[in-house]
């Protein structure tokens, strides 16, 4: 058990042999009183936390990108964005975004009186 509170522990269980020969790999087993996580082999819940674990360090270095971003012009507003969840641009799930700045959206649209 890993928790000083008595309603959220993890408890990690070693191998166990079964009465009935079923041999049992590590496991974990998260008890809260929101989320709880039945009894689950170690491998795997690793491998899923550390899956989870890069998509929020990627997602922590593009709002780290984003608040330390500079425009290259006092036209464009410039930021690290975050795509929807499943798609990806160039193998990334963060883009680099430039939008124009509304106080000089004039600037940059297009005419159809012109001619």
């Amino acid at each position: 058990m890993i928790h000083p509170k008595p309603t959220e522990k993890i408890v990690i269980h070693d191998y166990i042999l079964r009465a009935d020969g079923v041999f049992l790999a590590p496991s974990v087993e998260i008890m809260h009183p929101e989320f709880s996580l039945e009894r689950h082999d170690a491998a795997s819940f690793l491998h899923q936390q550390i899956g989870s674990m890069s998509g929020v360090f990627e997602m922590m270095l593009a709002y780290l990108c984003s608040i330390n971003a500079r425009s290259f012009s006092d036209v464009f507003d410039c930021r690290v964005i975050g795509l929807p969840k499943g798609e990806t641009q160039h193998g990334s799930r963060v883009i680099w975004q430039s939008n124009v700045k509304p106080e000089h959206a004039d600037k940059f649209s297009s005419s159809k009186d012109a001619g």
